[in-house]
């Protein structure tokens, strides 16, 4: 009877799921109304790629060339070529009305467009600034405006999600292929958005139009849609690699590698020279002595890698048998909630894992009864948290009289910091003369 009753709750369950509609690409809506009148009876130049299919996997080349209503009579290829393997940084040359956007031209000129009456861009990016399929848009926009061209974008999403927006805004004077533009690292916006961006905040004057994606989630990330993953260049082969590419492509402007040509590219770095262990063991030392410089005595190491930090049982763990074993009055930890785009992943998950160790972990026998019953280590109630680097401080402390030593200490992380002089660090230290706190008082 029981078994019975199981099956029929679920059955209810199943009745009661709703499913999503599925995602519709811009090349998908381009051959509905309204969005066919704009290329009915035109000649039509395609910037284009291996990437460039709707979600049935047809490609948007194949489909304006057998559509009898309109002319295909150019293709544009951007970095890596028309079929996506030239290696990143490899010029090509165009042949007959295939064209190269990584040659001799990075943008159409005018014979190239010569025959062309609608322009379209229809690349799958990867949601950095300095992935250059986004270069190439910008640039075929301008041409397009100087030669009365009106351009349309096939939008498409962006597979890092549309949510999350990270890293230092590109300074104007710095503008070049890799960064065309003042944007984030991590921009969250689709190739749609990001031209109606481009044309506006560039005075572009470009005649635009954008066929919508629908169905897509703006927190959705390429693996939730459904749509076939194919890598957009030789060294973003997976979904993986396109999320690290943000921030392991600045590598790039180090003597260290990547791991271009290997298996696993933007997954690591290394260089012939680097002695991991010995690495290991000069930023430890390092860490120790810049401790013992602002009279820290008791330093515990946790461990963890950089960037691998996760807000796992084992680490609210170690952080609640430190607080049982101290028995601190106050607790100093990083803002979890800080919206700054340059806050560290690592920081914003320690702050939040210190924030629920001592409330509520750490606080009674109900939470992690092993550090008691194990360990003998009793519950502790911290009278206050402190959160450093808040956007939200209410609280501030004078540093003026121990500066001098938080520079030494930020100097003595020579690997880190390279060959700056203390000058040099306290001007980056010395314009605020404070620390800016923000005070919890978790709840008795």
């Amino acid at each position: 009877m029981k078994i019975y009753l199981i099956i029929f709750a679920l059955s209810l369950c199943a009745q009661n799921i709703v499913l999503a509609d599925p995602i519709k690409l811009g090349a998908d809506k381009l051959f509905e109304t309204p969005y066919f009148e704009w290329i009915h009876g035109k000649r039509v130049g395609l910037i284009t790629n291996h990437t460039s299919i709707n979600s049935k996997s047809k490609s948007t080349a194949d489909l304006l060339k057998n559509h009898p209503e309109v002319e295909l009579v150019a293709l544009f290829a951007p970095e890596h070529g028309l079929r996506g393997k030239t290696p990143a940084g490899e010029k090509f040359s165009g042949f007959n009305n295939i064209h190269s956007l990584y040659g001799t031209n990075l943008s159409p000129t005018k014979e190239m467009l010569k025959q062309v009456e609608i322009l379209i861009y229809d690349l799958q990016d990867v949601g950095a600034r300095f992935y250059t399929y986004i270069s190439t848009m910008y640039l075929s926009m301008e041409a397009a405006a100087q030669n009365d061209i009106p351009f349309i974008v096939l939008d498409r999403p962006n597979p890092i999600n549309g949510i999350r927006v990270e890293g230092p805004v590109l300074s104007i004077d710095k503008k070049s292929f890799v960064g065309i533009h003042p944007l984030p690292i991590r921009y969250g916006m689709t190739p749609g958005e990001l031209a109606q961006l481009f044309n506006q905040e560039g005075k572009l004057g470009c005649n635009l139009k954008v066929v919508p994606l629908s169905g897509w989630n703006r927190s959705q990330w390429y693996d939730q849609t459904g749509l076939q993953w194919i890598p957009p260049s030789p060294n973003i082969l997976t979904l993986t690699t396109a999320n690290l590419y943000p921030g392991f492509c600045l590598i790039e402007g180090t003597n260290l590698s990547e791991g271009r040509g290997t298996t696993t590219p933007f997954q690591f770095i290394g260089a012939p020279w680097i002695k991991s262990k010995q690495l290991a063991k000069t930023r430890q030392q390092e860490q120790m002595l810049a401790c013992s410089l602002l009279g820290v005595a008791d330093v515990i190491m946790l461990h963890h890698g950089d960037g691998e930090l996760e807000d796992t049982r084992e680490f609210r763990k170690q952080i609640v048998r430190q607080i049982r074993r101290i028995q601190p009055q106050v607790v100093l930890c990083t803002e979890p909630y800080r919206r700054n785009l340059a806050w560290h992943r690592d920081h914003r998950i320690t702050g939040q894992v210190t924030l629920d160790a001592v409330f509520p972990y750490a606080r009674d026998h109900l939470h992690f009864e092993e550090l008691w019953k194990d360990e003998g280590l009793e519950p502790h109630k911290t009278a206050t948290i402190l959160f450093w680097g808040t956007e939200r401080a209410d609280t501030y402390i004078d540093i003026e009289a121990s500066l001098e030593s938080k520079i030494k200490a930020v100097k003595a992380h020579e690997s880190h910091i390279g060959r700056l002089t203390e000058t040099e660090v306290g001007q980056f230290i010395k314009p605020a003369d404070k620390i800016e706190y923000g005070v919890s008082t978790p709840h008795k």
